[in-house]
């Protein structure tokens, strides 16, 4: 009858299993992972040794310790690098998503000239839209009218909360805000404010794109005060420029 080898018997070490794993866990944890792997690595070997067979896994034990001082030795060059990896793509994500937006803004502004470039050939002068709304349906005649603006300039690529309801934009404007209609030069005054992100479209700051087209952003913290000094800045213009009781449009013009 044949005797069963010591090989089969033994068990593998717990230890030796928890050493490779916590060594591996320190590259996500700042060589913490890996400090305790050395420890129980160590102790895996110990164990192993006094088992007298009944424990195996101590090439399992010694791979958790070689992983374990790797990653200590290195932790202080690899975790700073990852940090700033991981810093790096949310920064371009949120770069790429800005980008698109103010796109979205001047494609916005550039609808809005082209409907008061209509109105100015129809009447003589320019008119702008009454709001966003009126940029999703074609203008004039189909085949020579500005077309409808994408649905999807609307939406900004970038936002940080939820999405607006259906039938929403992500962007406010001068001419939603004002509740009259707005009628001046082309191609538009540079500091007047035309359209503008919603708040939650971006966590630091929000965009603005003026009557001529250019776009700036404008970074702001938890306090919203640049927010607050740029709503004073249109709800002044909307205060100068209101026309008298009896007529609906006004002329654009910088705010005090």
């Amino acid at each position: 009858m044949s005797e069963t080898s010591p090989e089969v018997r033994a068990r593998r070490s717990r230890l030796a299993v928890a050493s490779l794993v916590l060594g591996l866990l320190g590259l996500v944890t700042c060589g913490l992972g890996s400090l305790v792997g050395l420890i129980l690595g160590i102790a895996a070997l110990v164990s192993i040794k006094r088992s007298d067979g009944r424990l195996g896994g101590r090439g399992l034990a010694v791979t958790g310790l070689c992983v374990s001082v790797l990653i200590l030795i290195l932790a202080p060059v690899l975790t700073p690098t990852l940090v700033a990896i991981v810093r790096f793509k949310s920064w371009s994500a949120g770069q790429g998503g800005r980008n698109e937006c103010v796109e979205h803004l001047q494609a916005i502004a550039a609808a809005s000239r082209a409907r008061a470039e209509l109105a100015r050939e129809e009447t003589g002068e320019p008119l702008w839209p009454d709001s966003l709304a009126a940029l999703r349906e074609p203008a004039g005649e189909a085949e020579s009218g500005p077309a409808a603006l994408d649905p999807a300039v609307l939406r900004c690529p970038g936002r940080a909360q939820a999405p607006p309801a259906t039938g929403e934009t992500d962007y406010e404007s001068l001419f939603d805000r004002a509740g009259f209609r707005i009628r001046g030069p082309l191609p538009g005054p540079a500091d007047v404010p035309l359209a503008w992100d919603k708040p939650g479209n971006h966590p630091d700051g929000f965009h603005v794109v003026f009557f001529d087209g250019h776009a700036v952003f404008f970074g702001d913290d938890e306090t919203g005060a640049e927010w607050a000094r740029f709503q004073a800045r249109v709800d002044a213009w909307i205060a100068e420029h209101k026309p008298e009781k009896g007529d609906t449009d006004a002329s654009p013009a910088a705010p005090k």
